[in-house]
């Protein structure tokens, strides 16, 4: 139970980014667009219809779906187009990182944009795209803590997970970076990882005696995955 601590917070983490998304969004092109709003006339119980309240919890409602949709979408794409035809990019990612940067950087370039230009299209009254955009950069957030940040090191503290289902993220990535090249890795997703005794099972059917390197990725625990 207590291996599940984490997958529990990231999913509060995301429910209330997407209640939040839903509740505030709403009133805030009004508020925005009324400059003559004094704060003495702002209530804290607005007088809000069933219609009103109805339409925020869809909103929330399709900003969760989003983010969970989301880690399909990004674990099918990095499987299929970055493992695929996009390995131009990705290659970078699976190499030493000199500098702040990678080409693989791009991706979150492309998808930002994309999210972007849906909250743009949804603000122009193409309902619900602006909740679409909003799931996609909520997804995009966890993406940098989860990824970048707690499995690449890529912020200025470093911290390693030692139990957990965070520890549990950061193996079944690093089992991802032990293969060498694009073909034959696992673990393709980014906030849902399989079980690791699975994970080693795939690579030793895959590589037999090189299945090793996922051996010493699991245990140099202190060393972060390549890409770094």
């Amino acid at each position: 139970m207590k291996s599940n601590n984490a997958l529990i917070v990231i999913l509060g983490t995301v429910t209330l980014d997407a209640v939040g998304i839903g509740l505030v969004m709403p009133v805030l092109p009004g508020l925005l667009r009324d400059n003559s709003v004094k704060i003495e006339s702002l209530s804290l119980l607005p007088d809000v219809s069933t219609g009103e309240i109805m339409l925020w919890i869809w909103n929330a409602l399709i900003v969760f779906v989003t983010v969970i949709g989301m880690e399909v979408i990004a674990a099918l794409a990095h499987k299929y187009i970055m493992h695929g035809w996009g390995w131009g990019w990705h290659l970078s990612h699976h190499e030493p990182r000199k500098g702040a940067f990678e080409v693989n950087d791009l991706y979150a370039v492309v998808f930002a944009a994309l999210s972007i230009l849906l909250i743009y299209l949804g603000s122009t009254g193409m309902w619900p795209l602006q909740w679409i955009g909003a799931g996609m950069t909520a997804y995009g957030l966890l993406y940098f803590m989860v990824h970048d940040g707690l499995v690449h090191q890529r912020w200025p503290f470093r911290y390693i997970p030692r139990k957990g289902y965070l520890k549990r993220l950061y193996m079944a990535h690093r089992m991802h970076h032990a293969v060498r090249g694009k073909e034959g890795c696992v673990s393709f997703g980014f906030l849902y990882a399989p079980p690791l005794s699975k994970l080693q099972a795939t690579l030793r059917e895959r590589h037999g005696a090189r299945a090793g390197a996922a051996r010493d990725a699991q245990g140099g625990e202190d060393e972060p995955a390549s890409g770094k």
